[in-house]
């Protein structure tokens, strides 16, 4: 209940030192789960960079924004570029966008600043919102609740507010709540956490790692001696380590040793795969080519072909998701009519590809010509309708209906009755042979003739006013 009425961000910042990864985070779903997810990007050093890889990636990823209108066009891309201000921007406000989506249940919110609080007012800005203190209330026309600094309450209507979330829960009791990155991760962030930290201690002596009992010698005999062997390696510049506790237990037998480990790595245990099992599991569940967090190594032939294999297949992952939810919710809800949002990601191998496909379409629309199955006009049609060609090639849309990909939008009345007025040279003569039949039928009796020639006359008098 505190949570709820008092959101506190410290878990998540300058508290985050308090925090010890749990061996399993609390149950889902709950703020106080993602305060722990949140945390894992300052527990496990290597989760942190796998973040910030994949933040890197977006954030270096180029966008477009086609209107029809070149003065919506700037408006939209203004929009984006000042995101969170002109002193944050868009690469920052990205930033802080996907880490949230990335390491919380709850999933980011972005909210749609309006001139006024109307359906239709003008959107002036956009704002990253913090996920803890934003509660989703399962509420169509209200779908987040968000409390400021204060505590206070404010209220997200659907045409205010954008909702992230990887991976939904598919429970209505959730609101669409989702399982981050960092939830189907964490078993994997804790074991690599657990082993970097026993290392680090290892290596550092900061705890005992094992206790030695020996008898026949005294205890204050054991402190004399080591504290003699430090200060003597103090005097030389020589760092000495606790590495274990020694306990002296006087006996009148020979001096024996017995030795009690306190932290010992299991059986077999390999700290190199572990490793590797680690970085596969954030790949997977970041969206992520595995490559882009540790490269192919130590591999014969077949190294190269792997790597492309495994770069086809990473693009339709996790974060590829997301940008279809960004670019739907961007398209409907931000940006006007006939606007849309693309992301570009120049890949030549892609273009390649393209190129390849467009080249075979034009040689089957060739052959179809030759043939007289088609005109040039009906294949001009195909290829817009295919998406091949600019829709603006046409004159006039000859088939009915049209063809939308999820993140185009149709084209606006105005721009289709433009086109309506530009009929092709075959429609003007066929137009022409029309009017010529419909005036011979007319001429049929005088008294017809006689009207007609009437009508022509009153037509030709008045067609300029």
């Amino acid at each position: 209940m505190i949570n709820v009425m008092v959101p506190m961000d410290g878990w998540g910042v300058w508290g985050v030192d308090q925090i010890s990864l749990p061996p399993t985070p609390p149950p889902y779903w709950s703020y106080l789960r993602d305060d722990v997810l949140r945390a894992t990007v300052y527990k496990e050093a290597m989760w942190g960079a796998s973040i910030g890889i994949a933040i890197s990636k977006i954030a270096a990823a180029g966008w477009e924004i086609e209107s029809e209108s070149k003065r919506k066009a700037r408006n939209a891309q203004d929009l984006y570029l000042f995101a969170d201000g002109r002193s944050v921007g868009w690469v920052s406000f990205l930033g802080k966008h996907l880490r949230a989506f990335l390491t919380n249940d709850n999933g980011a919110f972005v909210e749609i600043i309006r001139a006024s609080k109307g359906v239709g007012s003008k959107i002036i800005g956009l704002r990253h919102l913090s996920s803890r203190r934003c509660q989703r209330t399962g509420d169509p026309r209200v779908p987040v609740l968000y409390r400021d600094f204060k505590g206070k309450p404010h209220e997200l209507k659907d045409h205010q507010v954008m909702l992230f979330a990887d991976m939904p829960d598919d429970d209505e009791t959730f609101f669409g709540t989702g399982l981050c990155a960092a939830s189907r991760a964490y078993s994997a962030i804790f074991k690599l956490a657990s082993i970097e930290w026993f290392v680090r201690e290892k290596v550092s002596g900061l705890h005992p790692l094992a206790i030695h009992i020996v008898n026949g010698v005294l205890s204050n005999q054991l402190d004399g001696a080591v504290k003699s062997a430090k200060d003597q390696t103090i005097s030389k510049g020589i760092a000495s380590y606790m590495g274990a506790v020694i306990i002296g237990i006087p006996q009148g037998e020979s001096p024996g040793l017995v030795t009690i480990p306190l932290a010992e790595l299991p059986d077999g245990f390999n700290r190199k795969e572990e490793f590797d099992l680690s970085i596969l599991t954030y790949a997977n569940a970041i969206g992520l080519d595995v490559q882009d967090l540790q490269p192919l190594s130590g591999q014969g032939l077949g190294t190269g072909t792997q790597s492309l294999v495994l770069a086809d297949k990473g693009k339709g992952k996790g974060l590829a998701s997301w940008k279809q939810q960004w670019i739907h919710q961007n398209n409907e809800k931000v940006l006007p009519s006939a606007t849309t949002f693309t992301f570009v990601e120049k890949d030549y191998e892609d273009m390649r590809k393209r190129a390849t496909v467009s080249k075979a379409r034009a040689e089957v629309a060739k052959l179809r010509i030759d043939a007289a199955i088609t005109t040039p006009a009906q294949e001009l049609q195909v290829l817009v309708d295919d998406n091949e060609l600019p829709r603006e090639f046409l004159a006039i849309d000859l088939t009915e209906g049209e063809n939308l990909s999820d993140i185009e939008k149709p084209v606006s009345e105005e721009n289709t009755t433009a086109q309506a007025e530009l009929p092709t040279p075959e429609q003007v003569e066929l137009e022409a042979t029309q009017t010529k039949a419909r005036e011979e039928a007319l001429l049929v009796t005088p008294i017809l003739r006689d009207e007609y020639e009437r009508a022509k006359k009153l037509f030709e008098k008045y067609a300029g006013k």
